[in-house]
């Protein structure tokens, strides 16, 4: 008898699961005179029992014919002889290796168990938990995001479209306006366009925000986070503005340098800018390729005071850089932190000047979020916030090479 007429003849098909405290369940493999039920968090091994009562049968079947027809990956139970007879029980059979999803690991679970942890962090320190949206008008006007767009068809009502959010930033600083003072959320993110080992187009994002604060409380939230999630007590946080970056490569930038300057020390290193002209773009390629890569990576790094034009949500201070700071570590970018702007004026120019650059950039055309600025119309109070993308933290912390190893599911499938 074959497996294929047992599993049509024999087998009665898709059974419950026992019960009793003496059952075993696991995915089933032979070795020899033994088999193993394996579990994502363990496995057990038995001896083949020469006497077992076969379950879950339409008709009888010897036992040697039944273990013949079990193979590698079948979801069996399996009762241990003890004071009754030895048990088993087909529960569902592998008929086709899985491809939507990877294994449930020892690395997936940790993860869950670290979300929880990231949770307990933040609500004993006295933070309130916000649940922001996952439809929402606006995703965020960055210029270089490109952003998931779906649309609210209420039956033969207008149409609306929403979007997923790139960041809970902008409901987040609207909780902060109506009294929220120690808030956070950690939440399932989308930024279109973009996987590799680090990216995935739906990730976890852990953004907690300050009121009547600064970068300093920032960094000290950061220092006891990373600490208390790694248990690496003796980390020592350093600290580098960009100016002092970009010293070592003999560049003097100023809040004041010109696109014409970084251009001109781009060709002096050695870099292809003649089709760059704006000067983010210029900034990012002396960064990302001379300086980003080099950062020291055995212990985390603060990189501190980014040019003004990086501002984004942040203030600039009154030497003339955006105060904000991102945190590195193991060649990780961690987080990146603001000392919010809080001036509907300038936050308006500012988000409008960007949309106009992604229309330019020939971008997905956005609108402003109004809702966000006439929160600070109604009046913000001057607040520090900070995203950290929770999988890299995970991944800095225990070495984990790619991104894809802490989800089950392969959402993009070669």
């Amino acid at each position: 008898m074959n497996r294929e007429q047992f599993l049509k003849d024999i087998w009665q098909a898709y059974p419950a699961a026992p019960r009793g405290g003496a059952w075993r369940f696991g995915r089933f493999e032979r070795q020899g005179r033994e088999f193993v039920l394996k579990r994502y968090d363990g496995e057990e091994k038995f001896p083949l029992p020469d006497e077992v009562e076969i379950q879950a049968l339409r008709a009888p079947v010897v036992v040697a014919a039944f273990w013949g027809a079990l193979r590698s990956g079948d979801w069996v139970a399996y009762r241990p002889p003890a004071e009754e007879k030895a048990a088993v029980s087909l529960l569902a059979p592998r008929l086709c290796e899985p491809t939507f999803a990877n294994a449930l690991t020892a690395t997936t679970r940790a993860f869950s168990d670290y979300r929880a942890d990231l949770r307990a962090f933040f609500r004993g320190r006295g933070f309130e938990e916000i649940a922001t949206p996952t439809l929402v008008d606006c995703p965020g006007t960055e210029v270089f995001l490109d952003v998931f767009k779906t649309e609210f068809a209420p039956g033969t009502a207008r149409r609306r479209d929403f979007y997923l959010p790139t960041s809970p930033e902008l409901h987040l600083k609207k909780a902060l306006a109506l009294g929220g003072e120690r808030i956070f959320e950690l939440r399932p993110c989308f930024r279109n366009g973009e996987i590799t080992e680090k990216h995935r187009p739906e990730f976890w994002m852990l953004e907690w925000y300050r009121a009547f604060a600064n970068l300093d409380d920032l960094k000290s939230d950061c220092r006891d986070l990373v600490r208390h999630v790694t248990g690496l007590n003796d980390l020592q946080f350093t600290e580098i503005s960009i100016r002092e970056l970009f010293s070592q490569l003999e560049i003097d930038l100023t809040p004041q340098t010109s696109a014409d300057e970084l251009k001109t020390w781009c060709r002096r290193l050695g870099l292809q800018a003649d089709h760059y002209e704006l000067w983010d773009d210029l900034f990012y390629l002396i960064f990302v390729d001379r300086i980003e890569p080099f950062l020291p990576s055995a212990q985390p790094l603060f990189v501190v005071d980014y040019p003004p034009s990086q501002a984004a949500l942040a203030r600039v201070n009154e030497r003339g850089w955006a105060d904000r700071f991102e945190l590195y570590w193991r060649g990780y970018e961690i987080a990146n932190a603001y000392f919010e702007l809080n001036d509907p004026v300038e936050q308006r120019r500012r988000s409008e000047e960007d949309l106009r650059k992604r229309v330019a950039l020939g971008r997905q055309e956005l609108k402003l979020d109004e809702g966000f600025l006439e929160a600070l119309e109604s009046g913000m109070p001057p607040s520090a916030g900070i995203a950290l993308g929770a999988e890299r933290l995970f991944m800095a912390a225990r070495g984990v090479k790619d991104i894809g190893d802490l989800s089950p599911y392969q959402i993009i499938r070669d």
